[in-house]
């Protein structure tokens, strides 16, 4: 995706931008993170994606039902953040939200760069995995503390921050 299409973003463009591609990024991610089944590099084995066989959950990602996410009343107030009507939203086994105002073309182009990533070899990928989470570009597992959990959160990710954009492009791998 060229800088200039996300230099068109505002801040509350780049909020809804990055939710979209979060939602996005767990329907795209089942085929592509497969293809990470085999990586043996130091660090990046704990990836869920790395070893996960489809089998069987770790006790090690079970929460505790009274730590579950189910039990929270209320979400704290965004008044900055723009509402995203969910109402349009439609689709099989994926969820497609629309009315959001982002074009189709820098969908297209956004999910192109996930699959270019995703392709990438585990060799290219390896310098970005890091266990800091103060690294504010990083592939990662769970919450970025993993070594300190005991219970883990069932996800590996990709932060890549985009605002401020100027000072964010200069921390982006090429």
């Amino acid at each position: 995706m060229s800088s200039i299409a996300l230099q068109a973003l505002d801040h509350n463009q780049c909020i809804v931008y990055v939710f979209y591609l979060i939602t996005r990024l767990s329907a795209l991610c089942e085929p592509l993170l497969s293809q990470l089944i085999h990586i043996h590099i130091e660090g990046m084995e704990k990836l869920i994606s790395s070893w996960y066989n489809g089998q069987t959950l770790p006790e090690s990602y079970i929460f505790p039902l009274d730590a579950r996410s189910g039990n929270l009343t209320t979400a704290p107030s965004r008044d900055n953040i723009p509402v995203i009507d969910l109402g349009g939203a439609k689709g099989g086994d994926q969820t497609y939200v629309v009315n959001h105002g982002i074009s189709e073309s820098l969908l297209n182009d956004t999910m192109g760069v996930f699959k270019e990533f995703f392709d990438l070899h585990a060799e290219d990928k390896a310098n970005l995995y890091f266990d800091d989470p103060k690294k504010s570009y990083m592939l990662s597992t769970s919450s970025g503390y993993f070594d300190l959990e005991d219970v883990h959160l069932w996800r590996d990710y990709l932060r890549h921050p985009c605002h401020p954009l100027e000072e964010c492009m200069q921390q982006w791998t090429q």
